[in-house]
């Protein structure tokens, strides 16, 4: 049994960790809605760039790993504090289309004004015209390249990754995964 303060904290952190990564790597997986992992840091907002679909709802897993910050899209009236090492959850149902300004929403620091990031609302049909994008290394469907856990050039060709592990194994042995 655990018998101090620090240990509940670091257990606690360990399973935030691995529900933003699990999230992370699930988050292209879902038919029926968007559920994004999102981190809050001094001063950004991890991915930088969300991409959803008008009329579908989202949910997006928050956490912040070093003081509270703010999730703010003004035009969507969504405002929710992030506090540090604690799981926040936002869902809503984009009703118009467009590009929106995330702002951090909670004074967090000098870099604070500059802590921004970019929601894309894009209508179902125009979703519906883009090519399929595949992880090289798992197979899986990444909806839109700005929701990929990373991207790389080899050869002249853009590659997109579902996870943390695929840039690495990518890396090491590119003609395994290219066709």
């Amino acid at each position: 049994m655990i018998k101090n303060k620090t240990g509940w904290v670091l257990i606690g952190l360990a399973f935030l960790g691995w529900a933003s990564l699990s999230l992370a790597t699930d988050m292209n997986h879902h038919a029926s809605n968007h559920e994004l992992s999102v981190i809050a840091k001094k001063f950004d907002f991890l991915p930088k760039q969300i991409v959803v679909e008008q009329g579908r709802p989202v949910k997006i897993y928050l956490t912040s790993l070093d003081v509270t910050h703010g999730f703010a899209v003004k035009e969507l009236e969504i405002d929710r504090k992030v506090e540090k090492d604690k799981l926040t959850i936002i869902e809503f149902t984009p009703n118009k289309t467009g590009e929106f300004e995330i702002r951090c929403s909670s004074p967090c620091g000098l870099g604070h004004v500059e802590m921004k990031g970019k929601l894309i609302v894009v209508s179902a049909v125009s979703s519906a015209s883009k090519p399929i994008i595949k992880c090289p290394v798992t197979g899986d469907i990444i909806k839109y390249p700005a929701n990929a856990y990373a991207k790389t050039v080899y050869q002249g060709k853009t590659y997109y990754f579902c996870c943390a592990g695929c840039p690495e194994k990518f890396k090491a042995n590119p003609r395994k995964y290219v066709q």
